[in-house]
């Protein structure tokens, strides 16, 4: 990639071409799989692996790397990653201790710090790698680009890899009525009452090249079908989406006006939706990917 560069990739997940490694299957009988869970087996899944910043020989080199997961949650990405490549130190940072509390395998640190209220506990320069996925809901307008980013960058080595992972929660679907409803009378009111900045994926090319410290900025954005007629895949996005309209319910009863009995009558419409009816809902969603090197 040259200074300018920039792709933009619009794939569609094709479940024959991606083969699945060591996958966990959410249909044997008594799994139960919670939403961030859900999201990272989708993720792995739909693009083939756990990340996409050229840095594999990296990781895999006897010097290894020192690789920060910012905002790591219960640390499934963290915990992967660092069984693959042992050679690599891995430190997962959360504002909740929500990671494991004893760790394995021994190249794991776990953190609990907040970037809003410190700053990251790391000298400068310190990683070779900077991976975030799925923080948006932890930020306020507009603290992302006042201290996130910088933050991130004042850690990451010069000609280190950052990357974001990002769903597009107003956009890019196409949703049967009662997904559409809750997307639209629920979620979307609920996180502007919270000033949640939930427009962040739609503008992180123009936050990264802003900074002036990045350079080969890359897009990528895929395609992600809801339902088991997609096969695995679909089975993973119905999970996603029910665990987490299920979780949200405390946030939107009052946000939507609803009964308890009447939320759950949305969420029995949306599962028979996103699970039985899938098809002819030819339901979807977008994640959107970003990269790019530190100058």
């Amino acid at each position: 990639m040259d200074e300018s560069s920039h792709i933009e990739d619009e794939d569609e997940y094709e479940e024959e071409e991606v083969p699945v490694v060591g996958i966990i299957d959410i249909r044997k009988e008594g799994y139960r799989s919670d939403q961030l869970y859900c999201a990272h087996l989708m993720l792995r899944q739909a693009w083939n692996g756990n990340f996409g910043a050229p840095v594999d020989d990296l990781l895999r080199s006897k010097s290894g790397a020192k690789v920060l997961d910012f905002g790591c949650g219960s640390g499934y990405w963290t915990l992967e990653m660092a069984t693959e490549f042992p050679s690599s130190k891995f430190y997962g940072i959360n504002p909740t201790a929500s990671f494991p509390g004893s760790v394995s395998p021994k190249n794991v640190e776990f953190i609990v710090s907040n970037v809003l209220t410190d700053t990251l506990p790391f000298k400068d320069a310190e990683f070779d790698y900077v991976f975030a996925r799925n923080i948006m809901f932890t930020f306020r307008k507009p603290n992302f680009e006042s201290i996130v980013i910088k933050e991130l960058l004042r850690v990451l080595k010069p000609g280190g890899y950052i990357e974001f992972v990002e769903e597009e929660i107003t956009e890019g679907h196409n949703r049967g009525k009662a997904l559409l409803r809750w997307n639209v009378d629920g979620l979307k009111p609920w996180l502007e009452t919270q000033s949640i900045d939930y427009e962040i994926p739609y503008r992180f090319e123009e936050c990264l090249k802003s900074t002036n410290q990045l350079k080969d900025v890359m897009e990528q954005k895929l395609k992600i079908p809801i339902g088991k007629s997609n096969g695995f895949i679909g089975e993973l996005s119905a999970e996603y989406i029910m665990n987490t309209v299920k979780s949200m319910a405390d946030n939107l009863i009052s946000i939507m006006n609803l009964t308890n009995e009447e939320y759950d009558n949305l969420v029995g419409e949306i599962e028979k939706e996103v699970r039985d009816n899938e098809e002819d809902n030819n339901a979807y969603f977008y994640y959107r990917r970003y990269l790019a090197l530190k100058m």
